[in-house]
Formats: C-alpha cells, sequence, structure tokens
C-alpha cells in the first residue's frame, strides 16, 4: 500500500502490499475495536496510547469497562492472542498510520485540535515515502489538508499525495451496538488525491461489510459534520415544538404521533438535551466556518443546551420545599454506559447547585460519580435497592431498562420530559379557565430568540 517514487512517471500508481502493517493512535472508543478488527482481518496492527496502564491491558488481551459493550472484550482478546495486536506508548513505523483520537471543543465553542495535531507530528517522526496516513477523528473541513499536513510535514519534511497518502474516513457508530455498526456501516473515504482515497478504500474493504464510498477528503470531512449537525437541528425542532405544544396544553407526543402520519414529516422525539461526543459537538465545527453565516445550527446548539438547565427548574418547582430528590440515569442515552456529554449529568450539577438539595442517583452502568459530580458533597451514587425505599420525588432522567423493577416499586416516579412540560399545560389549561368565564385569553408577546434563555456567558 505505497505510492510509487514521486519522481517517478508513475508516481500515482499504487504498489500493493498484501499485507501491511497498521499503527492505531488513540485507543479510546473506536480506535481500541477498530484496531482489533483490522488485527481480526489478518493484519498486524500497533495501538499507540499515552496511557501506559491502558497498553498494558491491550497487550494482555484485556479491556477498561468502557470497552465491555458486548462482543469488544472478546474481540480484542482473540485479536491480542493471535499475535496480531499489540500496544505502545510510542510512534512505531507502519505502512497505515490512523488518527482516532477526540476532537472535543474549548470553552468558546471553537475545535480543540491539539490532539490531532500532536498525533500528526508523532507520525511525522516515523513517516516514510510512500506510507497512508488515515484521519478518523471527526475534525472540521480543510483539517487534512491543512493543520495533520502541515503537522506531518514540520517533521518529516514530506508533502502529501507526493511523498505520502492522506485520507479521511470518519467513523460512524452507535453505543450499544459498536462492532456490527463498525463492520455494517457505510464509510465515506476521502483523500487529498485519488492515489490517497483508492488505497485507504482498498483497507476499509478489507473489513466493512457496507459500502465504502468514495470521495475527496474535503468532502468527507464535510459530510460528517453534516449527518450529526442534521440530528441536533431536528432534535431542536422537536424540543422547540414539544414546548409550543405544551403551552396550548397539547400532549406534545399524542401530537407528534399525528404530524408523523403524513408520508414526509418525521419529527423526532423530544428529548432533555442532547448528548454523546458527536451530536453536541460537531454542529460547532460547521459554526467556526462561518459563525455569521451559521444562524441556525447556533440557535440549534442554543436550544437544546438549555434544556438541562430548564429541566432542572421544573424539578425544583415541583419539589416544592422538600429538601431530597432521587433521579434515575446519568448516561446520555438508555441502556449505554456512556456519559459524554450527557445532559442528565448537567441536569443533576443544575440541581445540585441548590446546596440546600441532596441529591441522590441511580446509574447502574458505573460504580462511581463521574467527573463534574465526584466533587459535589450533596450528589450521591445509591444503589437500585436504596432507591426502591426513597421519600419524595423520583425523576427519570435516562430510562434504562434496568429501571423497569424499580419504577414498577415506585408508580409516583416522573419522567423529565413530563415534569418539564408540565407547568406549561398547566399554564394553558389556566388560560382556557379564564376563557371560560369571557375573560380574554392573554397573547404572547413579540418574539424573542430563543438565545435569550441562554444563561450569560454561554456561547
Amino acid at each position: 500500500m505505497r505510492v510509487a517514487d514521486a519522481s517517478s512517471p508513475a508516481s500515482s500508481a499504487l504498489r500493493s502490499t498484501p499485507e501491511p502493517t497498521v499503527a492505531v493512535y488513540g485507543l479510546g472508543y473506536v480506535g481500541l475495536p477498530t484496531a482489533a478488527i483490522l488485527a481480526e482481518a489478518g493484519l498486524t496492527v500497533t495501538g499507540i496510547d499515552l496511557d501506559a496502564e491502558l497498553v498494558a491491558l491491550v497487550d494482555a488481551g484485556r479491556v477498561r469497562h468502557h470497552h465491555d459493550e458486548a462482543g469488544v472484550p472478546e474481540l480484542i482478546a482473540r485479536a491480542a492472542a493471535s499475535g496480531r495486536l499489540g500496544a505502545s506508548t510510542e510512534p512505531v513505523p507502519a505502512d497505515v498510520h490512523v488518527i482516532a483520537v477526540g476532537t472535543p471543543i474549548k470553552p468558546d465553542k471553537s475545535p480543540d485540535l491539539d490532539a490531532v495535531e500532536a498525533v500528526a507530528r508523532a507520525i511525522g517522526g516515523v513517516l516514510r515515502r510512500g506510507d497512508l496516513v488515515i484521519v478518523e477523528s471527526t475534525v472540521p473541513p480543510l483539517t487534512c489538508e491543512g493543520l495533520v499536513a502541515d503537522a506531518i510535514f514540520a517533521v518529516s519534511g514530506l508533502r502529501h499525495a507526493t511523498d505520502y497518502l492522506l485520507a479521511h474516513c470518519p467513523e460512524r457508530v452507535l453505543p450499544g451496538n459498536l462492532l456490527d455498526e463498525l463492520v455494517h456501516n457505510d464509510r465515506l473515504v476521502g483523500g487529498t488525491s485519488p492515489e490517497a482515497t483508492a488505497a485507504a478504500a482498498s483497507l476499509y474493504r478489507r473489513f466493512v461489510r457496507g459500502a465504502v464510498i468514495e470521495t475527496d477528503a474535503r468532502t468527507a470531512e464535510t459530510a460528517k459534520l453534516l449527518e450529526n449537525t442534521y440530528r441536533d437541528v431536528n432534535i431542536a425542532l422537536a424540543n422547540e415544538l414539544a414546548a409550543l405544544a405544551a403551552s396550548v396544553g397539547v400532549d406534545a407526543d399524542a401530537a407528534f404521533a399525528l404530524a408523523n402520519r403524513h408520508p414526509r414529516v418525521n419529527l423526532h422525539r423530544p428529548s432533555i438535551g442532547v448528548g454523546g461526543h458527536c451530536i453536541p459537538v460537531d454542529p460547532w465545527f460547521l459554526v467556526a466556518i462561518d459563525p455569521a453565516e451559521a444562524r441556525l445550527l447556533r440557535t440549534a446548539r442554543e436550544i437544546n443546551d438549555s434544556l438541562p438547565g430548564r429541566v432542572a427548574d421544573a424539578v425544583r418547582a415541583h419539589l416544592g420545599d422538600a429538601d431530597r430528590v432521587t433521579v434515575l440515569g446519568l448516561s446520555y442515552k438508555p441502556d449505554v454506559d456512556d456519559m459524554r456529554e450527557s445532559p442528565s449529568i448537567d441536569v443533576v450539577r443544575h440541581l445540585a447547585a441548590d446546596g440546600r438539595l441532596r441529591v441522590d442517583v441511580v446509574e447502574p452502568h458505573c460504580t462511581v460519580l463521574p467527573a463534574g459530580l465526584s466533587d459535589l458533597p450533596n450528589v450521591r451514587l445509591v444503589s437500585m435497592e436504596q432507591a426502591a425505599r426513597a421519600e419524595g420525588l423520583v425523576v427519570v432522567l435516562t430510562p434504562h431498562k434496568a429501571f423497569g423493577g424499580l419504577l414498577a416499586q415506585l408508580p409516583s416516579a416522573v419522567d423529565a420530559r413530563e415534569l418539564l412540560y408540565a407547568s406549561r399545560r398547566r399554564s394553558a389549561a389556566a388560560d382556557e379557565a379564564l376563557a371560560e368565564r369571557g375573560v380574554a385569553r392573554p397573547v404572547g408577546g413579540p418574539y424573542v430568540p430563543v438565545a435569550a434563555e441562554v444563561p450569560a456567558g454561554r456561547v
């Protein structure tokens, strides 16, 4: 999987390497399973990570709890036992280098690409002519041609498309169904040259059963961001429509179900916010391109980011003078242990800001409170057995299936979404009562952008 000598007239021709060696940088939620799948496909793979303890675990064929999704521990154990999967804290020479590190956002909502740049520089130290570099990390458009290529050149002096191949292949996985989606989802592959696209596509076709769709790097970078931004905007629409429905006394779920009977309508389910690493983050990568143009994207983010605070306000209003609440679920979606960007955690943090309120948390997927809650003195993690004896308000934030038996014992437990919209429906009912007595129904004031609801300091 090498390009011919760049000085040759045949510099665009590919040289086929039967079993290329692979280095995967970043042994996180996606990186480690990807490395193991490549090893199971018959390639020799080294996983690179700065975490020495994690590296030792991988070498021993073991995993941490966030890799214990069905099938993943067994896959990694098999790959390590075969001798085709190893790990290191240092970069190694390889035919293919895969960048799979996280790309969060900074406090000002701009992309944080420090890890990608650091890995690119590390690869530059071991890169050889003809190697293939693949960026799986989600990145803004032009990152491969710009930041990654520049970082590699600064160390190696090698240029993409002539000295080595560079491509983007964004991951597309759903927590809870990781291995199936790594293998069966369609994948986009876009190189900074046609040769890079072809070489990267050839690698992924070794294990991907879905379609491997070839494009260019810039288009692949953009398409990944469009996918998650589409979902974020539609979730924001659902959340805003649910609030408006409640304001006129209508059950949003019922109204949505009826609206979705239209053959070209597919409203999403209203939520208490948006979580996970992708959907709350990726839209900001597009906003950063042209903030003045990306007005809808920014507004959608503001709507969804405002939900946890509004949920906490609704819980406090329901509590009245009570000083304790039990909340069920912390992960960002049901039946997974992924706490990244979870709105449920944000709800608990907002509740705990009231120092007089004690918050008991039930989360069957963790044994300790996650970062951001563990240092709060009025928040504690309790078992389902303890929660079954809870006194006072019990609120479901993340409806895990594991809560089925507990909720049967707590018939008064309420769904957070119900609390969020109940006050609006009560207000609508009061308006109806006034109208029945001949009193004019209040008319809403002038439109105020939702950004006005966002706490000061939020972008």
